[in-house]
């Protein structure tokens, strides 16, 4: 999300710096030739006189929503919501963050179950690094009905957060005897998933980011041209 975040904020910036400096200079152009203006320009200059008067009050709640927001996140119940929310993203984001969060979960729980730990430690370890709140307590909460001698599979398989090829997997690898193996092979398809997953997110966030920048920045040029092919068109 680096990417988009930064044109993002670019496009945001052109739009602010040509609402302060861009438009005052037309709207002196036009006072001094008079005559009614397209609605398109009229509330281009409505929106230039709000950020250019209002500036002081604007900014500053912005930043303060930003600075609100991230140390909301930063709290127990702000990082809760905040990580259910990326879960439901539309546009496969949230698709791409549960995959994510699947791959971390398979290759921690297989790493350290390789390296002998007891499995109760090893879900209780793997919950708290999986990246994700809603992950990490679903985690715990198989933790617990392990502790109570229910095999692995089967509360990831009542749980709506691990998809089912996980939890069939790790069934398998528990008849069998190769847990290890079973979740190291989940962790490699979800990691190639993730990869091709992010490849196409890209794919499409690129222009989508180029068309909503051009919009942005259009609208207000258009706005300002308007009243002069006007004024041509009446010299003519």
């Amino acid at each position: 999300m680096v990417y988009p975040t930064l044109v993002l904020t670019f496009a945001t910036l052109v739009l602010t710096g040509m609402l302060l400096f861009l438009v005052p200079i037309f709207v002196k152009i036009f006072a001094q030739n008079g005559g009614t203006l397209p609605t398109l320009t009229q509330y281009t200059m409505k929106l230039s006189d709000l950020v250019r008067n209002w500036w002081f009050v604007i900014f500053p709640v912005i930043g303060g929503s930003i600075w609100g927001l991230l140390r909301l996140k930063k709290t127990e119940r702000g990082r809760a919501l905040w990580d259910a929310f990326m879960l439901r993203v539309p546009m496969r984001i949230g698709i791409t963050v549960l995959k994510i969060s699947m791959a971390r979960v398979s290759r921690t729980l297989s790493t350290l179950i390789a390296a002998g730990v007891d499995i109760i430690k090893a879900i209780d370890i793997t919950a708290h690094t999986s990246g994700n709140a809603v992950i990490e307590k679903a985690l715990l909460e198989v933790k617990d009905r392990v502790q109570e001698g229910i095999p692995i599979a089967q509360p990831l398989l009542e749980s709506a957060i691990f998809p089912i090829m996980i939890s069939q997997m790790v069934k398998i690898g528990e008849e069998t005897g190769e847990l290890e193996l079973m979740l190291t092979k989940v962790a490699d398809f979800y990691e190639d998933e993730v990869d091709t997953a992010i490849a196409s997110l890209t794919s499409i966030i690129e222009p989508m980011m180029m068309l909503g920048v051009g919009v942005m920045v259009g609208l207000v040029v258009v706005s300002m041209y308007l009243p002069m092919f006007k004024m041509l068109q009446l010299v003519k």
